[in-house]
């Protein structure tokens, strides 16, 4: 007896949409890494079949090129930060080492005069480089170790090898920042993220429309399958992507509720001084989870419990100093606060108007009461519209 072969036939959807994940909101270096994943799934099939071109690809690619280099160059401010530390470290080494030495102008001991008189014409023709600029400095500060070298004896008399390698250390240190900075330099004339992002955003986009149209327009099922997996791994990526997303913004919130909580826990002990100083209730102050820098100094928003009173303080030497914001900062923050206050007092457009069947239901009665007068009848003396209720506006916090 012949067995009868069963096939089985899977229908394919006559259309195909992408899933969206939003990918607008997420962060710069997650939001590149996304289009370089869509990117090399699209590349990995074979372009003929899904209808995009040699040009889009590479049009492609290369935003998300300059998507990462903008991001790199982010990370280069924070690193020309760095710079500026190591050179006010070195500017610290040069002023200690030269006080150090003048220390000894006057010393009675014979031996430590003698290196003082060693020393001090070395020291003098190097005076004021602190203040040079930051290529001519790093070339005379290893000038001066040169010299300084030479008179190796005098620098152990008075006590200076110490602070002499605390500066060859701080200055190597900047040279090889500089380095770094020269070799990972990075054209300033790029275009902003927003306008990196819109564009790449926009060459998926045709990207995406171009797998649709050859899915419609594909004559033959392994091509529509072809194209099915891809969107179907595509999908999948993009899900990824905003986990990732969701994860870093879940871990971004985290450290800053610890942050705000060792805060706390640091002006806590600060507040009784401070109150007694300013002559209010003991325990009457509380923290706003409010600060900003100011002057290079960070300062923090505290609030006399119960009131509108506010004072700005900085910590110094384990103490609450008040700080006077500059008129520029006083300004900014009084229209934040005029913006949330006017926000808060404006109830959400759905509370006031009430639901269509309340509206429906006054229009009735303003309907009946001017039929009742219309044939004589009494007046209701129902005012209209009492059946919306009241709307309940919630202050933003």
């Amino acid at each position: 007896m012949t067995k009868k072969s069963i096939t089985t036939t899977t229908t394919l959807p006559e259309m195909i949409s992408f899933k969206g994940v939003n990918h607008y909101e997420f962060r710069n270096g997650v939001h590149a890494e996304f289009h370089r994943n869509q990117y090399d799934l699209v590349r990995a099939v074979d372009k003929a079949k899904i209808g995009v071109t040699d040009e889009l690809l590479k049009h492609w690619l290369d935003q998300i090129n300059l998507e990462d280099e903008s991001n790199r160059r982010v990370g280069m401010t924070v690193f020309t930060k760095e710079v500026r530390k190591k050179d006010a470290l070195r500017n610290e080494c040069l002023s200690t080492l030269f006080r150090n030495v003048h220390s000894y102008k006057f010393t009675p001991i014979k031996a430590q005069k003698e290196a003082y008189e060693k020393l001090y014409p070395i020291i003098n023709s190097y005076r004021n480089i602190q203040y040079e600029g930051m290529n001519e400095k790093t070339a005379h500060i290893r000038g001066l170790e040169i010299d300084l070298k030479k008179q190796a004896t005098s620098m152990t008399a008075l006590h200076l090898d110490e602070i002499f390698t605390a500066l060859h250390d701080a200055n190597e240190a900047y040279r090889e920042l500089c380095t770094r900075l020269i070799d990972e330099s990075i054209d300033a004339t790029l275009p902003s993220s927003r306008t990196l992002r819109a564009a790449t955003d926009k060459d998926l986009k045709l990207v995406r429309h171009h797998i649709d149209l050859a899915y419609f327009g594909a004559t033959d099922a392994d091509t529509k399958k072809l194209i099915l997996e891809l969107v179907n791994k595509m999908d999948h990526a993009a899900t990824l992507s905003k986990a990732s997303h969701r994860l870093s913004k879940a871990q971004r919130k985290a450290a800053e509720i610890e942050e705000l909580k060792k805060l706390h826990k640091t002006l806590q002990p600060l507040y009784a001084a401070f109150e007694a100083k300013k002559q209010w209730p003991t325990g009457s102050l509380q923290f706003t989870e409010k600060k900003l820098k100011v002057n290079k100094n960070i300062c923090y928003q505290l609030q006399l419990k119960d009131s509108n009173t506010y004072v700005w303080v900085r910590i110094e030497k384990d103490a609450l100093v008040e700080v006077e914001l500059p008129k520029r900062l006083r300004n900014k923050l009084m229209n934040t606060d005029k913006a949330d206050t006017k926000h808060a007092a404006n109830p959400s457009k759905k509370a006031s108007t009430g639901t269509s069947d309340q509206a429906k239901d006054d229009e009735k009665k303003k309907a009946n009461k001017t039929e009742n007068k219309a044939e004589g009848g009494e007046t209701s003396t129902e005012t209209p519209g009492t059946s919306l209720g009241e709307a309940t506006v919630t202050p933003k916090p």
